[in-house]
């Protein structure tokens, strides 16, 4: 796809992956490949960071997505409870 070309140099995932694992893989020069070195640059400065694909369907997007947390606001409400308070409003409409 191009955005693997953009992003990396590269045109397939096989060939990033390959890169990753012998760690030769980086962003590429050019506008959107620098961008996200910048933004992935700035959440660790000083430090390197490890770059993974992960399959739709496998068992790493699996353990990825229950790595994944919701941000937690003091005087908002949750994704889930706003679920709920929706749920709420449409029960009591048609009771």
């Amino acid at each position: 796809p191009p955005v693997l070309d953009r992003l990396f140099g590269e045109t397939t995932f096989e060939m990033i992956q390959r890169k990753l694992n012998t760690n030769l893989v980086g962003f590429s020069k050019g506008d959107l490949g620098g961008l996200c070195f910048k933004v992935v640059s700035s959440m660790c400065p000083g430090k390197c960071m490890r770059l993974k694909f992960v399959a739709r369907g496998s068992m790493a997007e699996t353990k990825m997505l229950a790595k994944l947390v919701e941000d937690r606001t003091q005087n908002g409400m949750s994704y889930v409870e706003y679920l709920c308070h929706i749920h709420r409003k449409i029960q009591n409409k048609f009771l």
